[in-house]
């Protein structure tokens, strides 16, 4: 698993208090082999925060039975809700080489690994 965390400055309460919600519904994805999903993979994708809160986004990568030996992730953010401020990974890859650049001008993230 690998992780962006994200810096939140605005107040996710007061969006959701414009809503009108009977029912919670959760669209989470685990991805299928060979593929790549962000967010969490149960309870809400991505956690409500408020201004200030610095959020871990995972994203997870599924290899089915393979080995990953490396990987290229690009991320495009549209959003000026909030700001991504570092990027992490799991104990599973800290020992193997890892890269990431945050273009916040652009909103792109690359992530780039390998064993």
């Amino acid at each position: 698993t690998l992780g962006i965390t994200v810096q939140c400055p605005f107040n996710s309460s007061s969006i959701l208090a414009d809503t009108d919600a009977s029912e919670m519904v959760y669209a989470n994805l685990k991805p299928e082999i060979g593929d790549v999903d962000i967010g969490l993979t149960s309870g809400v994708p991505l956690r409500p925060s408020v201004f200030g809160d610095a959020v871990v986004i995972p994203i997870s990568v599924n290899t089915g039975e393979a080995s990953l030996e490396s990987f290229v992730i690009e991320i495009e953010t549209t959003a000026t809700d909030f700001t991504v401020t570092d990027c992490t990974v799991s104990n599973e890859w800290s020992k193997e080489i890892f890269i990431c650049n945050i273009d916040t001008a652009s909103g792109k993230i690359s992530l780039v690994g390998s064993a």
